[in-house]
Parts: structure tokens; C-alpha cells; sequence
């Protein structure tokens, strides 16, 4: 986990979070999902600590780290608890060497300062199943910390953590049932039963956003049994440079304007006519 933690700081300038591949897959039970800013938040204390994060000890992050751009902490301590209770559900191997499924919290525990101000503190542990994947793990996704903060959309989170742990393979590709895709985002029980809601409200909405920020595109592919869909094949193609270089100075800039800049609504100034300038100068003079 250290090498893979060492390897985006030197590419990527320091702001690369490494995120073991089991983590990615993980889903959720009981329709549980984590919303878009726990799973930010998850991002946040995964970055902090780093390279150590399999560790048995105790990690902490300022309130301020945490709460980014909103001036208040009432939204962390819900965020903070959301992530605490959500179990993960991830794929493992059992003793004795059988594909199994291990069921556990992220966080075992935390410890707040009471005060609000940016610097007040939050320790936390992760729990020991969380640590014990992350140190056994052999694969990860090398996100951007920008990226995954700039994201609107939970599911855009999701499938760009996806994106990242697949784009540069040979095949990268995620494949499964409506209802594995239902799994691997993360939707809540009992929303978006039709798949042209599903695939609105979901794919549609990230694929606008992980085009615009990430180092890939996302596009994807229906296998049908007569009407109804079965089976989903979503592909991340990697960016040529110029295009990620693009995504890049995008995720440097300002939120402020990005949807236009996106959709290409911006409007451009146009140049001052030399009489219009003329006549502000006299105006000047009085």
C-alpha cells in the first residue's frame, strides 16, 4: 500500500488517493448506499492517512479538511455517522481459501472535539476487517482528491473511483446484471425500478460530469432478452492527452461556471469598437 501510495504523489502532484480495488467493488447491504458526500468524506480520511492506512492506530483530520467548501460543521457529524454505520460488503477469500463475502463497518471508532472551529479535530480508527483488506490488497485505484470533490452526483463518485481502478487495463470494462449494477452504485432500495430511469438518473448524470473532470470517458452497452434488459457492459476508455490535460485544468479551475463551461453556454466579451473607446475616454477626461 505504501509503494501504491508513493506512486501518484510523484505523478500526480500530491493530490493522488490510493483506494484498494476491493473497496471499489464493494456494495452494500439491505439496500444501505453511502450518499455522495460520505463517500467524499471516505476519500478525505483515506488521503490522510495515506500510505499507513492499514495500520492499527488512530488517524486525524481538521473539521475544516473535512467540510471543504461549507462554512458550518452541522452536516458533518450526519456525514461522520452515515460512514460509521454504513457496512461494506466486500468480496474476500475465506481460511480456507474460498471465495466469501465479508460483511464490516468502515470506521470502528471516533473521536470529536467539541469545538467548531476549522482546526478542531476528528481521530478515528478504521476497523480491523477495513485495515486487513487494504493490507492485503493488491490493486488500487489512483484517484484525485480535486476530481472526487468536484463530482455533483453520487453515482458520478462511484463510477469514477470504477473508472480509475479499470481505465489503463487491457480490457476496461465493468460488466454484470441490472441488479449488480444496482449494487455497485449504490441505489437505494426500490428507486429507479425502470431502467430508462436507471439509466437517467445514474449513468447519464455521471457520464456529463466523469467526461468534463476525469482521465477517461464512460460509456456503455445494453444486452437485451427481447425488451427488457439483462445485462449492462460500462466502458472507460482513457482520454488522449490533450483531452486529459483539458479535464485537468478544469478540475484547477472554479466551480463557479463549470456546468456552462461544460455545456459550452459561456458567453464570450466581445472586444470595445475604437469609437465606443474613444468616447469612455473623453467620458473620462469630463
Amino acid at each position: 500500500m505504501r509503494a501504491a501510495f508513493v506512486r501518484p504523489q510523484e505523478i500526480g502532484g500530491g493530490d493522488g488517493v490510493v483506494k484498494a480495488g476491493e473497496l471499489v467493488d464493494a456494495t452494500y447491504p439491505d439496500g444501505a448506499s453511502l450518499s455522495g458526500a460520505a463517500r467524499k468524506v471516505l476519500v478525505l480520511l483515506l488521503a490522510k492517512a495515506a500510505g499507513d492506512a492499514w495500520k492499527d492506530r488512530e488517524f486525524c483530520i481538521t473539521k475544516g479538511e473535512l467540510r471543504g467548501r461549507h462554512k458550518g460543521n452541522e452536516r458533518l457529524d450526519k456525514v461522520l455517522d452515515e460512514l460509521q454505520r454504513t457496512l461494506l460488503r466486500v468480496r474476500v477469500r475465506s481460511p480456507r481459501g474460498q471465495d466469501a463475502v465479508q460483511v464490516a463497518a468502515v470506521m470502528q471508532s471516533r473521536t470529536e472535539e467539541l469545538s467548531d472551529d476549522a482546526q478542531s479535530l476528528v481521530y478515528w480508527r478504521f476497523s480491523e476487517p477495513m485495515r486487513l483488506i487494504m493490507q492485503a490488497s493488491d490493486h488500487y485505484a489512483e484517484l484525485q482528491r480535486q476530481a472526487v470533490l468536484a463530482f455533483d452526483s453520487r453515482y458520478s463518485v462511484t463510477l469514477y473511483e470504477q473508472g480509475c481502478l479499470r481505465y489503463r487495463r487491457q480490457h476496461p470494462v465493468w460488466h454484470g446484471t441490472l441488479q449488480e449494477l444496482r449494487e455497485m452504485l449504490g441505489v437505494p432500495s426500490g428507486r429507479y425500478r425502470d431502467w430508462t430511469d436507471l439509466r437517467r438518473f445514474t449513468l447519464e448524470a455521471a457520464k456529463v460530469e466523469i467526461d468534463h473532470l476525469a482521465p477517461f470517458i464512460l460509456t456503455w452497452q445494453e444486452f437485451r432478452r427481447g425488451r427488457a434488459v439483462e445485462r449492462v457492459e460500462i466502458q472507460f476508455t482513457p482520454k488522449d492527452d490533450n483531452a486529459r490535460a483539458e479535464a485537468e485544468a478544469e478540475i484547477q479551475r472554479s466551480r463557479v461556471g463549470r456546468k456552462a463551461r461544460r455545456t459550452g453556454a459561456v458567453e464570450t466579451v466581445a472586444g470595445i469598437a475604437p469609437e465606443v473607446a474613444a468616447e469612455l475616454a473623453r467620458l473620462r477626461k469630463g
